[in-house]
């Protein structure tokens, strides 16, 4: 049988995603092996991807400009901050400009399981760690990763991609699994948050499969409301967040009760903000959590990890990155909507509450569904997919 180029490159993609989650591991922080294992595999797969983009220039001269501008615009971050993660998330973007972007979601899917699984697994029979962390008197596991919410942040995004690629064609069986697995996890992480944010979607994915409901959200009053959270909803959960943080004091009973609520988040983004400079192109700071802590790392040490997403991109990359992640965004919604793609609109929806509570908003190993922006980013032709004429040529 004759493999395809384009076959080969769907491969390294999945090694390349499953360097993310191996780099979550305990073991990562543990093992000098591993850790070298998962740089230079990343490395590999990165010029695999730059060899891709010559291979691409072959048959395709297009030149990319929103691509190119990009590019140049992360060169400011990296010169900047020192940041070249949103360089190499640039490179991925480019190497598979014309490749099927479903494909690659399910390939993200399909890894993730199947190393989420291995992982959890191999910490049950105590092969690899199972690093534990207090809340009170509540034991908290972390189940193989560096820290409790890892581990069911992992689910959480494993539950997004499941939605997002079986779509209309999900069953209320799989919904029930899915719920049931995300109550054991958090019996053993006391992970809230992406708990209750799993439960909720899950409950939605639930409802949206009778037929009163289908037809509620058919109402022309919901169509409008969603069709107008396409403009507000990512510009608005940052203004929220960013104007909340600068108000937080704990004198304020309602914004302390808050605080609580969702774990310190108000509170730290509230230091980071006051503490931190926010420029044109970000900043270098170093992120400190519990992840490792009494294992690998000091008992004592300044915690000031911020989870926000849309404080930490702030932050990080800057302010020009910031307006151009939350229009790109913006442009994702209008795009589902249009297409009718409710499932896929409803999933985008779900990301950007995500970001109120964890990091990911744009990082291409916990949150695939970035790799979306490329319709934005290029002239895709239906069935373009220019690397299967290396093969033939």
């Amino acid at each position: 049988m004759k493999i395809k180029l384009s076959d080969i490159f769907y491969f390294i993609f999945g090694i390349y995603i499953s360097t993310f989650l191996l780099s979550y591991t305990c073991v990562y922080l543990t093992s000098a092996n591993l850790a070298l294992f998962v740089k230079y595999t990343r490395d590999f797969c990165y010029l695999c991807f730059l060899a891709k983009i010559v291979l691409d220039l072959k048959f395709d001269q297009r030149i990319y400009i929103k691509i190119i501008f990009f590019l140049f615009l992360t060169l400011f971050v990296w010169l900047s901050s020192s940041h070249r993660d949103l360089i190499l998330i640039g490179i991925v973007m480019l190497a598979y400009k014309n490749m099927n972007l479903k494909k690659l979601i399910k390939i993200s899917y399909i890894v993730n399981v199947f190393l989420f699984m291995c992982i959890v697994s191999l910490s049950f029979f105590k092969i690899i760690p199972d690093w534990t962390y207090l809340r009170g008197d509540v034991v908290r596991h972390s189940l193989g990763f560096q820290y409790t919410t890892i581990s069911i942040g992992c689910y959480l995004s494993i539950v997004l991609m499941f939605i997002y690629l079986k779509s209309s064609s999900i069953k209320i069986f799989q919904i029930i699994f899915l719920e049931c697995i995300n109550f054991v996890l958090y019996f053993y992480t006391n992970g809230r948050l992406s708990f209750l944010l799993i439960t909720i979607i899950l409950s939605i994915a639930f409802l949206v499969k009778f037929r009163f409901i289908k037809k509620i959200f058919a109402s022309n009053f919901v169509r409008k409301t969603c069709s107008f959270l396409n403009y507000v909803l990512p510009i608005s959960l940052f203004f929220i967040v960013i104007i909340v943080s600068k108000m937080y004091t704990p004198s304020n009973s309602f914004l302390n009760n808050l605080d609580n609520i969702t774990s310190f988040r108000i509170s730290l983004t509230h230091k980071a903000l006051e503490a931190y400079e926010i420029s044109l192109f970000g900043s270098n700071i170093e992120w400190i959590g519990y992840g490792g802590v009494g294992y690998v790392n000091k008992e004592y040490f300044v915690y000031n990890y911020v989870d926000t997403s849309y404080a930490r991109i702030l932050l990080d990359y800057g302010l020009i990155i910031t307006l151009v992640i939350l229009y790109l965004y913006t442009m994702l919604l209008r795009k589902k909507w249009q297409e009718k793609k409710y499932y896929e609109w409803f999933i985008i929806c779900c990301v950007l509450v995500w970001g109120l509570l964890e990091p990911y908003l744009f990082n291409i190993g916990r949150n695939i569904f970035i790799i979306d922006f490329l319709e934005f980013f290029t002239r895709r032709r239906k069935g373009d997919d220019n690397i299967e004429k290396i093969t033939e040529s």
